[in-house]
């Protein structure tokens, strides 16, 4: 059985060839790509790089006045509204 930790100095491929392991048989495993450089190290990102997530743009509708009103009425005391007008104003 093969196990694989960590590999000091960030080569799979040269650690796991200091350890016996032929490199027909890991590029087998496809721990190593057809070239003999490790697989898993900066794989490119070519075809993710295109991906893009439309993202709905916000549509910001301004308050009517009678909502204006009613959001100004909504408080109780003097200390709410001071400390909405202070954040607000």
């Amino acid at each position: 059985m093969m196990s694989i930790t960590y590999a000091p100095g960030g080569s799979l491929r040269r650690h796991l060839t200091a350890q016996g392991y032929p490199c027909d048989f890991l590029q087998r495993l496809g721990l190593l790509n057809p070239p003999g450089c490790d697989a898993f190290y900066r794989r490119p990102r070519t075809d993710m790089s295109r991906l893009r997530v439309k993202v709905p743009r916000r549509n910001i509708v301004p308050l009517s006045v009678d909502e204006v009103g009613r959001f100004w009425l909504s408080f109780r005391s003097s200390r709410d509204l001071a400390i909405v007008g202070l954040v607000v104003g």
